[in-house]
């Protein structure tokens, strides 16, 4: 006679089976691989007492023993097919879901490429606006200086022609402070601002190629 299973031994049973995860003091962690599941032959849904249970019961008997048998096979079908979801619902995970390791690498490559591209992204837009920032310095600067030297010339045409607004010559602080130099690029910088300008130039001698198509057709 076999004992009846208490609740020790059915710890100590789970403990040396798959499902070993769930009882172990240890916390799991993120690196550990999931329990690989163990699946289990099922036999297909077959009608096994239709010929009992299409018969014409006689007495009372029978026709208690047909309604029994009928739950019976109810209640067996239906554990059948949920052990039969639960087991396809785990293989199908285990090969497109996360729990896959083929699948999970292809993901979390797909994440770090990602991360890549977006980080590329954030530093070419930062690096783009420190270039206009840098244009927008110089022509500032420009714009000063300019107009610095046409207030000097004004200056020595009037004072050539002894006029008398040519007693103060203008300054060139009179137009604004000059900006200092605006930091310069360092060498990754230089090498990305020159990719991104190849493949700006490259990018409109493909549409000036695709125009000169459609005008020739």
């Amino acid at each position: 006679m076999h004992s009846a299973p208490t609740p020790q031994n059915i710890l100590d049973s789970l403990a040396t089976s798959l499902g070993s995860f769930l009882v172990l003091s240890l916390s799991l962690k993120s690196s550990l691989s999931p329990p690989k599941y163990a699946t289990s032959v099922i036999s297909p849904m077959k009608q096994k007492y239709n010929n009992i249970l299409s018969q014409q019961p006689w007495t009372e008997l029978e026709a208690s023993l047909q309604r029994a048998l009928r739950e019976s096979d109810e209640h067996n079908t239906l554990w059948k097919g949920a052990m039969i979801g639960m087991q396809a619902t785990a293989v199908l995970q285990n090969i497109y879901m996360m729990t896959g390791d083929d699948f999970f690498n292809v993901v979390t490559a797909h994440k770090k490429a990602a991360e890549e591209a977006k980080k590329g992204k954030t530093y070419h837009a930062l690096l783009q606006n420190k270039k206009a920032m840098a244009m927008r310095h110089v022509e500032r600067n420009n714009k000063k200086c300019e107009c610095f030297h046409q207030a000097v010339l004004a200056w020595q045409n009037a004072k050539t022609n002894e006029h008398s607004t040519y007693k103060t010559k203008p300054k060139l602080a009179d137009f604004g402070e000059i900006e200092k130099p605006f930091p310069k690029y360092t060498q990754a910088e230089l090498e990305a601002l020159f990719t991104d300008d190849k493949d700006s130039e490259e990018e409109e001698e493909e549409e000036e190629i695709s125009v000169d198509d459609e005008e020739s057709d």
